[in-house]
């Protein structure tokens, strides 16, 4: 055969694929198959003119029956059960509008802080109900009266992060911790919408460039040459501050989920 197979592990299943894969993706999709396409437009007034397939709303993929995306639903199910206003956050937000698969390692969410300090033990309790433990033994970084509060939570392997937020009328601000000190980032949002992925209800902060902007730099669309250097290019690439945060920035009201637009991806 042009093409003979070999034994490959997707997830956790083996299945046959090609040996001489490069060749064969490169003859099926030419040389620059390497750089995926956007696929959809996913804001009304998102404009790219750099990637094709602008007109398809709403933008449909299933969700992959992984590991990944169980621990992910059962996150989402129990932040929906207790209404918490929360929005899918970092790389799952880009996994979300880019790829519309959950690719990296650890699955991210912003929630507010306000709600979080009046919801904390039902937040915890949900969470340890659904089958989740703590990620790690010291539970939780920073104080809940405080900026920073992050907790991370584990199940089946499979990384969960909540990061608190704090909301202004045009973005939001979280915190990064690194070797015990926490630097404050930010997130230029609009307003929180639903969405859905697969068969998830979720929500999403908005428009989508000006966030991943925030994170990601203006080539968000591209995958990123290399290595993340989740700390580093933090900094240098996306809207996190070298000097230290302040324990308890000024918070306005928590921005809830906007009723008026739905945005649709991933359907089955």
């Amino acid at each position: 055969a042009l093409f003979p197979l070999q034994p490959c592990r997707y997830d956790n299943l083996e299945v046959p694929c090609p040996r001489k894969s490069v060749e064969l993706v490169g003859a099926q999709y030419g040389p620059t198959w390497r750089v995926p396409k956007l696929k959809y437009h996913p804001h009304p007034t998102y404009q790219d003119r750099d990637f094709g397939y602008k007109n398809t709303l709403p933008h449909e993929c299933a969700m992959l029956r992984n590991v990944k995306s169980r621990v992910f639903t059962d996150s989402i199910r129990v932040l929906e059960g207790l209404n918490a206003s929360y929005n899918l956050h970092g790389g799952t937000l880009l996994n979300f509008v880019r790829d519309c698969e959950l690719k990296d390692y650890d699955i991210d969410f912003a929630i507010s802080l306000e709600w979080l300090q009046r919801n904390h033990d039902a937040f915890t309790r949900a969470f340890q109900n659904a089958g989740f433990h703590y990620a790690y033994g010291f539970e939780h970084f920073g104080q809940l009266d405080q900026f920073g509060y992050e907790v991370a939570w584990k199940k089946y392997g499979v990384k969960v992060d909540v990061f608190s937020r704090i909301d202004h009328d045009d973005k939001y601000v979280y915190g990064l911790w690194n070797n015990g000190t926490v630097y404050k980032c930010s997130a230029n949002r609009q307003t929180i919408s639903n969405a859905t992925w697969g068969d998830l209800s979720v929500k999403v902060p908005i428009p989508y460039d000006s966030v991943l902007q925030s994170w990601y730099g203006k080539d968000w669309k591209i995958p990123f040459p290399g290595i993340w250097r989740w700390f580093a290019d933090a900094f240098e690439i996306g809207s996190c501050e070298k000097q230290v945060a302040r324990a308890t920035p000024p918070a306005v009201k928590e921005r809830t989920a906007a009723p008026s637009l739905t945005l649709a991806c991933c359907k089955p």
